[in-house]
């Protein structure tokens, strides 16, 4: 069912303090609707489903996923010709509907937007299907660079990401911000797999890749959009946390090789825990090595820099903390959570990493989202 939605972009939706209102409001009402896009980006038509989830994961080669299900025939994924085969060349973009008081109406946003995939058909005396919508990365990680070598050496960072999804990915929207870092003068492409290559390429900028609500696939350094507080106490709207930490993957020595063949002599560095004094003393337990074999590094610095780096992220446990929360579609990756549940030793701002969001059938109260959280300064 369509219903009138107030003319606000969503950007500024999200920004504004009615919004934020809403978001922490005990009494909501909730809708959604998937939007059918084709490739020249004219809408099909709203796919009328029955159920959803929508999952974020932040940091991999892929962040966005949709499992949908209806069992309206009119949106049957039976061959090319229909809106939601892969074939076909269509997007799909996931929105979320909150009727929104103080402004009189229904306002919308998009949580994620894909491309539909494995479709599947059931005929148990009533017809239903139903598909999983895959991201703008799973979309670029899959083009290959068919066969060819990909020359980007002497590129700066941005130039070097615009010429790898242009290869692997022509037909995707890409924004990256400009960079004055540049790749080594001989540096290739074309023996990994995409995804390696631009995770390395965007971390000598420090930057990561991800693709944004609207499918466009961004790069740059990873920043809070939002932040909330979900500390314990009233208002306080996050229940059922877990809070683990694992300790196998503590590291106290770093090695770092670089294997750029326009280097000579051979640059290796290596950063370890030398304070008798500390809990992770290499020469109390030691060593737990980890070693780094990169052709970005073409100097001593960069080696050493990147050595010092991962020592000091790797000395530290990593933890995680996941829950159940009040839905909040507005949120991403990166976004400050502050929690605090001294009951378990969780406290202080975390960022968000992942989310399992359920779509709310019409006029209904949302469902609480599951979330997964780092704190800020461990690893995650």
């Amino acid at each position: 069912m369509s219903r009138e939605v107030l003319d606000i972009d969503w950007e500024v939706l999200f920004a504004m303090p009615e919004w934020a209102e809403q978001m922490a409001s005990l009494d909501r009402t909730v809708a959604c609707r998937v939007e059918v896009i084709d490739p020249a980006g004219i809408a099909i038509g709203d796919a009328r489903i029955d159920a959803g989830t929508v999952t974020m994961r932040g940091g991999g080669s892929e962040m966005w996923v949709a499992d949908l299900s209806g069992s309206d025939p009119d949106w049957l994924p039976m061959d090319e010709s229909d809106a939601l085969d892969s074939r076909s060349g269509n997007r799909v973009r996931v929105w979320w509907q909150e009727w929104i008081p103080a402004l009189g109406g229904w306002a919308e946003g998009p949580v994620m937007t894909g491309w539909p995939h494995n479709p599947k058909v059931t005929d148990s005396r009533t017809l239903s299907w139903s598909v999983t919508v895959r991201d703008s990365l799973l979309e670029a990680k899959r083009g290959g660079y068919g066969g060819a070598v990909v020359e980007l050496g002497g590129m700066t960072v941005d130039q070097a990401l615009t010429k790898l999804f242009d290869v692997v990915a022509p037909k995707l929207d890409t924004s990256f911000p400009l960079s004055s870092v540049r790749l080594p003068t001989t540096y290739t492409l074309g023996e990994n797999e995409p995804d390696k290559d631009w995770t390395a390429i965007a971390a000598m900028a420090g930057w990561t890749v991800w693709s944004d609500r609207e499918g466009v696939i961004v790069a740059g350094p990873l920043k809070a959009a939002r932040a909330v507080d979900w500390s314990e106490g009233p208002g306080c709207r996050i229940t059922q946390l877990e809070r683990s930490t694992t300790t196998t993957d503590i590291i106290n020595r770093v090695v770092v090789r670089s294997t750029n063949s326009d280097v000579s002599p051979a640059i290796t560095s290596i950063a370890e825990d030398d304070d008798p004094a500390s809990a992770t003393f290499v020469g109390r337990h030691g060593p737990w090595e980890r070693v780094i074999e990169s052709d970005a590094i073409a100097s001593q610095q960069a080696a050493d820099n990147l050595a010092a780096a991962e020592l000091i992220a790797g000395l530290r446990p990593t933890s995680e903390v996941t829950g159940k929360a009040t839905p909040r579609p507005d949120l991403g990756w990166g976004d400050l959570i502050q929690l605090g549940r001294d009951r378990v030793g969780i406290y202080g701002p975390h960022i968000l990493t992942e989310f399992r969001l359920t779509l709310p059938a019409p006029n209904t109260a949302p469902e609480l989202m599951a979330i997964t959280v780092s704190p800020i300064g461990v690893s995650g």
